[in-house]
């Protein structure tokens, strides 16, 4: 039986209505149905996680819910300026302290991020994990950079925090062990735009 820490940046339930959180609640019952242990971190609104029945009948125990609100997301962009917009909202001090902690008195066989930006713990946990025990996995949901470009058609000052994603983006997605996306186009930018290896990206389209 493996072991699993999942650090999602939304909750996983099917019972808020975007796509988003379906697709993670799914990659997280492929883990559970598998008979893999399961810690889980949600760093994600009060509204997402009040809805969340479905996780909490899934796994029972050993989930830690991070609250965020429109004060935390501004503090932790002033606090971490030097990451990236959508990544520093995630950069939450008691998520840090918690990842510590649970790496110190567990092997993981994988750490998995649900979307790009729970990847922002990335660093933090490659300086924790024995790289030969511990494989990374991120599942991107949306490629970021790509977003912010599609925006600076209309507003050119985005193009500076776009050149930042990029970089940020290049880092984990170069860094993590395996990348999970939802499409052979994703699949394609990646390999293309960020210079990954084909190898470490799986294509898993969402489920009808």
């Amino acid at each position: 039986m493996s072991k699993i820490l999942f650090i999602s940046a939304h909750t996983p339930t099917y019972k808020y209505p975007q796509a988003g959180q379906k697709i993670a609640f799914n990659h997280l019952q492929e883990y559970a149905n598998s008979n893999h242990k399961i810690d889980i971190l949600v760093i994600a609104n009060q509204t997402e996680i009040d809805t969340a029945s479905d996780l909490i009948d899934l796994l029972n125990n050993n989930i830690y819910f991070y609250p965020l609100t429109k004060i935390k997301k501004i503090s932790s962009c002033l606090k971490h300026y030097n990451i990236p917009l959508k990544f520093a909202t995630r950069s939450q001090s008691k998520v840090s302290v918690q990842i510590t902690e649970l790496i110190s008195t567990n092997t993981y066989d994988i750490i998995h991020f649900e979307y790009s930006h729970a990847a922002v713990y990335l660093e933090l946990i490659q300086a924790l994990i024995n790289p030969e025990l511990t494989k990374t996995v991120i599942s991107i949901h949306d490629i970021i950079t790509q977003s912010l470009l599609r925006k600076t058609v209309n507003n050119s000052i985005l193009g500076i925090e776009a050149a930042r994603t990029f970089n940020y983006e290049t880092k984990i997605y170069l860094t993590a062990n395996h990348l999970w996306v939802l499409s052979q186009k994703d699949k394609d930018i990646l390999t293309s735009l960020f210079s990954v290896s084909p190898n470490k990206i799986s294509v898993k389209p969402p489920k009808l």
